[in-house]
């Protein structure tokens, strides 16, 4: 697979963002993270967005992100490429995948497909909402 960004922005660090901070130096991507909770600059923390969202080629969400955050819309004004963790971590993994989206049951759909298809013999790894980021699956 190849990945044509060369700086990348992690927006939200929580498991998500930490899953997609793994990726990217594994695979030796410069990357930054900003997070509006964390209150520490330097090294790979950016405080100010304003200065320095021109500096990405590409921004990765984390899910509690909204699409709505005026960042995230001046970045697609300024035609940065913009993508959750899950299209993040989905460019990564090497195996079959079964998505499963909508509103309610998501989890107990994912649960009764991963039992059935265990219970088959495959070897099956949840991601997403379920708890485990998709980015985590690089690498398995």
């Amino acid at each position: 697979m190849e990945f044509n960004y060369s700086n990348v922005l992690i927006y939200g660090y929580g498991d998500s963002g930490r899953a997609v901070e793994e990726v990217l130096k594994s695979i030796g991507v410069n990357y930054k993270i900003y997070d509006k909770k964390i209150k520490i600059g330097g090294g790979c923390f950016v405080l100010n967005l304003s200065r320095t969202l021109k500096d990405f080629d590409l921004i990765v969400l984390s899910p509690g992100v909204s699409i709505y955050d005026k960042y995230v819309r001046r970045a697609i004004k300024r035609g940065i490429k913009v993508i959750s963790e899950l299209e993040f971590g989905y460019m990564f993994v090497n195996c079959k995948l079964i998505g499963v989206t909508g509103t309610n049951g998501k989890t107990s759909t994912v649960t009764l497909i991963s039992n059935i298809l265990s219970d088959a013999g495959y070897s099956v790894g949840t991601y997403g909402n379920i708890g485990v980021p998709l980015s985590s699956a690089y690498g398995k």
